[in-house]
């Protein structure tokens, strides 16, 4: 090996060692003060080999999302299963997005209009505090989501609240994910709000589980936040506002 070739290999372990280093240090950071994901992290989550890994086709597919349903996102992130889904919804049902951040949505916002989707409403939100009536979702779903949420338990309870006797809430999971929460802590926080294991798919580095409402239990309802889904007085809101917004 030539002594040029030496010194560009050790340049480039030398980055790649930095990288690593720079990226674990990130890692443990957010592991430990749990905070919603950032824009940084947003440019790197939605990538080819997260793409080839966890399937969005594949994800959609498994909670079986069909034309005119009202479905329910929590924690967008880059829009990585929210498109997917939209195709699945249709025009004729209605999709909801919600994050706790504004430039979460807006990032979003962005994306779906450059994608050309149009069936999807976004909503700046607390997942503790959902602003849907009762038994208004036959999906509601969040991906890599849970850990990054601060009142869980609320959050599931609020879920409960907004989803149909006969809907299905979707939990997943992907191991890198520094919020990571593990199969068994989804189960035992979903069902301490009432809601019931019903299938299960686990893959090497990610999984998804399902749930229904265990009609055994009698479950409080939280407050209702609006009096109606609203979802296409927002839509028209949103188109009102649009003008403004590009200008």
């Amino acid at each position: 090996m030539l002594i040029g070739d030496s010194i560009l290999l050790t340049v480039i372990v030398g980055i790649a060692a930095l990288a690593l280093a720079v990226y674990t240090v990130a890692w443990i950071k957010m592991a430990i003060i749990h905070r919603p994901i950032s824009l940084l992290a947003i440019r790197f989550i939605d990538n080819p080999i997260r793409r080839l890994v966890q399937p969005p086709k594949d994800v959609v597919n498994w909670i079986n999302i069909k034309r005119g349903m009202n479905v329910l996102e929590i924690g967008p992130g880059p829009g990585t299963f929210t498109i997917e889904a939209a195709k699945s919804v249709g025009e004729q049902g209605q999709f909801a997005v919600v994050d706790i951040q504004p430039a979460i949505i807006s990032r979003l916002d962005d994306r779906l209009r450059r994608a050309e989707v149009s069936n999807v409403i976004t909503r700046t939100a607390d997942a503790a505090e959902l602003p849907f009536p009762d038994n208004a979702f036959d999906r509601v779903f969040l991906i890599a989501v849970l850990g990054e949420i601060e009142n869980k338990e609320r959050a599931l309870s609020e879920i409960r609240r907004v989803l149909r006797d006969d809907g299905i809430l979707a939990i997943g999971e992907f191991l890198q994910d520094p919020d990571y929460t593990s199969f068994g802590r989804s189960i035992k926080l979903a069902g301490a709000a009432g809601l019931q294991l019903t299938a299960s798919y686990k893959r090497i580095i990610h999984y998804l589980l399902l749930f229904r409402k265990d009609q055994n239990i009698r479950h409080s309802n939280a407050p209702t936040f609006v009096d109606s889904l609203g979802l296409a007085a927002e839509e028209q809101k949103n188109r009102e506002l649009e003008p403004a917004l590009r200008s």
